[in-house]
């Protein structure tokens, strides 16, 4: 990436700007509303679209979520569900080091954006609360755009509004498959953000820091 000048990175939110609940959240939720004899691959995969897909509130999400599975659930199990699930997000904090590298990425006038797999609602209370809108042209969320990463469609979203070449843009994700990969094979450079985790990849760095060497 040193061989030519980036302009551009484009942030994943959880577990890459902020703190994620991660497999932890998805359990609970399915725990929650007794939907432990559904395959867990089925769960997520049907949780993401009524939850990241939906443009609606988070609650209502969820209760789309339980209705599509005929689970039997009450007031008080939904309820608990959506309290569990939005506890996580209260919770989160941006990494350590985040708003400083955003502040010096900033200083440095490279353009920033944010490409999360998101309900609207968690993200934009993190956003606010901490402020996070100041350093980000652009947001592009699943729930408003309605396809999730690895979809390139949400890459190309992102590349007809930066208008730059694909050579100076760089992905910044914590998920080889939803957003490292899928960018690099849309044409992007990117960055695995790895903290700790297991696993390999030719450009991995273990926190937010580790950008400025590839800048």
């Amino acid at each position: 990436m040193k061989n030519y000048k980036i302009k551009a990175v484009c942030f994943d939110m959880w577990g890459t700007l902020c703190e994620s609940g991660g497999s932890e959240q998805w359990n609970e939720l399915q725990n929650n509303l007794g939907a432990k004899k559904i395959e867990r691959k089925i769960f997520v995969r049907q949780g993401e679209r009524n939850l990241l897909l939906f443009s609606g509130s988070l609650l209502d999400g969820i209760k789309n979520l339980a209705k599509e599975f005929k689970l039997n659930t009450n007031k008080t199990q939904i309820e608990k569900a959506y309290k569990t699930w939005y506890g996580h997000v209260q919770r989160s904090k941006p990494y350590p080091e985040t708003i400083n590298v955003l502040e010096k990425l900033k200083h440095a006038k490279i353009r920033m954006c944010i490409i999360s797999n998101t309900d609207s609602e968690s993200f934009y209370f993190k956003i606010k609360q901490y402020r996070l809108g100041r350093f980000f042209e652009r947001s592009f969320i699943s729930s408003k755009l309605g396809y999730l990463k690895p979809n390139p469609k949400i890459f190309q979203k992102v590349q007809n509004y930066l208008n730059l070449p694909k050579n100076q843009i760089v992905m910044i994700d914590d998920s080889l498959y939803h957003g490292v990969i899928s960018a690099r094979k849309f044409g992007w450079n990117s960055l695995w953000v790895a903290r700790g985790k297991e696993g390999q990849d030719r450009l991995r760095i273990e926190d937010l820091t580790g950008i400025f060497e590839y800048l």
